[in-house]
């Protein structure tokens, strides 16, 4: 794997609202190569969730380098709580599937090895994986490299070793509406989860900073509804 060194802005004071169609109408390729490779961050203000990617990993650092510019505007103004338009016409970037079947011309695109969970509830009929999280399985026993994030920045970069089989990763999906009629790549499809178990990590010891971390059950939805771009609150 790659030498990382993510490229970190500072968010905004005020999102300005856009009423702007996004669009997306070509492939997009990251020119951070450690973004294909399943970079993941260990949130402590998510109660310690991994997440691929992660693009606010905490208010007012924003890191942009795996994403369009089109993404991260819509982005920021869903995390600030304006609702946005789906993509129109979108194009899964590099590394993403397309994820389905829906109807019509609607896709959403996940990051490849990760399945769409649709939300509990459907806000928005034409828009099914609005709210939508994109997840894979982390295997036990498996050591994972993750960045971890404290409530203001960056603390460490360590590794972990689940040992809890209901461990995940999570990933922001993109969703809108192909050129045309839609062709779904994703054999495997979408699934809806409700009250889903889901391994909440335990946070590190703070007398060391790589230290493995270890996983405890909890319940708690993994899709909450009506966050649109997949935003965890």
């Amino acid at each position: 794997m790659s030498t990382w060194a993510p490229t970190v802005t500072l968010a905004p004071t005020v999102v300005v609202a856009s009423a702007v169609t996004p669009v997306l109408t070509t492939t997009f390729s990251p020119t951070a190569t450690s973004c294909l490779e399943n970079r993941l961050t260990m949130l402590a203000n998510r109660q310690y969730q991994i997440w691929m990617n992660e693009p606010l990993p905490v208010p007012g650092t924003t890191i942009t380098d795996c994403y369009p510019s089109v993404y991260m505007n819509s982005f920021l103004n869903a995390a600030g709580g304006v609702t946005q338009p789906a993509f129109s016409p979108l194009v899964c970037p590099e590394s993403y599937i397309t994820q389905g079947p829906f109807t019509s011309n609607y896709i959403a695109c996940c990051p490849s090895g990760y399945t769409l969970g649709l939300p509990t509830v459907n806000i928005n009929k034409s828009r099914p994986a609005y709210g939508g999280t994109c997840y894979t399985p982390l295997p036990s026993g498996t050591a994972y490299k993750v960045i971890q994030y404290g409530a203001d920045s960056v603390t460490a970069t360590s590794t972990f070793a689940p040992s809890d089989t209901l461990a995940a990763a999570y990933a922001h999906p993109f969703e809108g509406f192909y050129f045309g009629v839609a062709v779904v790549a994703s054999a495997g499809g979408s699934v809806t989860i409700t009250n889903s178990e889901i391994a909440v990590m335990t946070g590190p010891s703070s007398s060391s900073t790589a230290a493995v971390a270890t996983y405890t059950r909890g319940r708690k939805s993994c899709l909450q509804p009506g966050l649109p771009l997949g935003i965890d609150r």
